[in-house]
């Protein structure tokens, strides 16, 4: 199948900030099912210790070249915080009464 943009699709991420206090920088970086990493997304994000912290959310205007488990690197400061998983898989639709041209030669 040709490459798809995965649509209306968006990352939440809600940081406790503990210890931290000042500017810190977040980095997102997408990871294709075959390790390839894609361009990150970076922020400044500001802490002000203890509850308080920081709630993001980000488009993710990403396209899949290919079917797999993607994976979302999340970084602080060049520390891993976490990693996200997003499985994507091709799936044919076929809808009543519309007719889709036949695939292939």
């Amino acid at each position: 199948m040709k490459p798809q943009p995965l649509g209306s699709l968006f990352l939440v991420l809600a940081l406790k900030a503990g210890e931290l206090n000042g500017k810190y920088m977040l980095q997102i970086t997408p990871i294709t099912p075959s390790t390839k990493r894609l361009p990150g997304l970076s922020f400044s994000v500001l802490f002000e210790g203890q509850e308080r912290g920081a709630i993001l959310t980000v488009p993710l205007n990403i396209v899949a070249e290919e079917e797999g488990l993607y994976w979302f690197e999340i970084t602080l400061e060049d520390m891993i915080l976490t990693k996200i998983p997003l499985r994507v898989m091709y799936q044919k639709l076929s809808l009543p009464g519309i007719l889709f041209p036949p695939q292939g030669g």
